[in-house]
């Protein structure tokens, strides 16, 4: 947003963020208290690059791990174990496993 001043340049710190930073994708095991090893860490993407997504497969005991949501309540991946996943906005985000009983 200009102000009346052309010198002067006010920006939305989000905004001014998401234009010339990174943003943080970040994994949820979506257990509950269930124990679950071999998860993968958060991974930093450049505004305007795409990412592949960690290909570590969460395990939990009695669970199949089905990929990754944006929701911790889907019942489906929005990025599914069986593919290499890319990831392309620019914004943070935090993805939740999906799990199916055995």
């Amino acid at each position: 947003v200009l102000t009346d001043n052309p010198n002067t340049v006010v920006l939305n710190t989000a905004t001014a963020f998401e234009s010339f930073g990174t943003c943080t994708i970040s994994y949820d095991a979506n257990a509950g208290n269930d124990t679950v090893t071999n998860m993968p860490e958060s991974q930093i993407k450049l505004v305007g690059e795409e990412i592949t997504l960690s290909d570590k497969v969460p395990v939990r005991s009695d669970w199949i791990f089905k990929g990754w949501a944006k929701s911790n309540t889907a019942t489906y991946p929005n990025y599914p174990v069986e593919q290499t996943n890319k990831y392309s906005t620019n914004a943070h985000i935090t993805l939740y496993a999906v799990w199916t009983a055995q």
